[in-house]
């Protein structure tokens, strides 16, 4: 019986213990959120300021990401964006684990005006642009086309990013290669010619659905 006793006392330790970490852990990120605001990138401010924030609740997307905008400000050579890519990576992995669902949802209810997960939304798409920049930057191809998928993954309305011309000129400065040095690409000049194209005439299908171009239209392209 007394063994009864000491399971359920230990039992009850670890639901108040575990009560008190969600607690803490919820102050920390209001007070993260509170402190974030008005954060001035370019100022190495926001360098103590990412460091405070990790100490807080390192789990927390947000000091991760606040150091890699710092740094993606800053950089200007291939070791500056590189630097920039680890935090900025972190930040992107802690987001989606804990707000995947949530920008999932908002992808849905985005043209209902649905604002509740808008913030969260900005922050990432913030964070897709900066790592598209970094990786640009640092001549890693294979590892933009990666982000740019993560980002419309979740089918978000139009094209916020001008992601589909990113990926058209990707293809395009990529051509003579193959997939067997960049997964993404094909295996000919001429099949990486054509996805550089569709891109293309898809970017410009997201702001105008009727166009022509060279005499061809959308439309047109796709059934070829």
């Amino acid at each position: 019986m007394s063994s009864l006793k000491t399971i359920a006392v230990l039992l009850l330790l670890l639901l108040q213990s575990g009560y008190a970490a969600i607690a803490q852990d919820a102050a920390a990120r209001y007070e993260i959120d509170a402190k974030r605001i008005g954060i001035n990138y370019d100022n190495q401010e926001a360098l103590y300021s990412s460091r405070e924030f990790i100490r807080l609740d390192s789990t927390y997307y947000v000091g991760w990401m606040v150091e890699g905008f710092y740094k993606s400000n800053k950089a200007s050579d291939y070791l500056g964006y590189r630097n920039a890519v680890v935090p900025l990576k972190k930040a992107l992995f802690l987001l989606e684990k804990d707000f995947g669902k949530d920008l999932k949802e908002y992808a849905a209810n985005a043209t209902a005006g649905n604002d509740t997960y808008s913030n969260v939304y900005s922050d990432f798409l913030a964070l897709c642009g900066s790592l598209k920049e970094s990786y640009e930057n640092i001549e890693m191809p294979d590892s933009l086309m990666w982000v740019i998928g993560r980002f419309e993954s979740y089918q978000f309305p139009g094209d916020p990013l001008r992601f589909k011309t990113v990926k058209a000129w990707t293809y395009h400065r990529n051509r003579f290669y193959t997939n067997s040095k960049f997964a993404f690409l094909k295996n000919t000049i001429e099949e990486n010619e054509k996805m550089a194209l569709q891109y293309c005439y898809e970017a410009m299908a997201a702001s105008e659905p009727q166009f022509e171009l060279f005499g061809l239209s959308y439309e047109k392209l796709n059934a070829y």
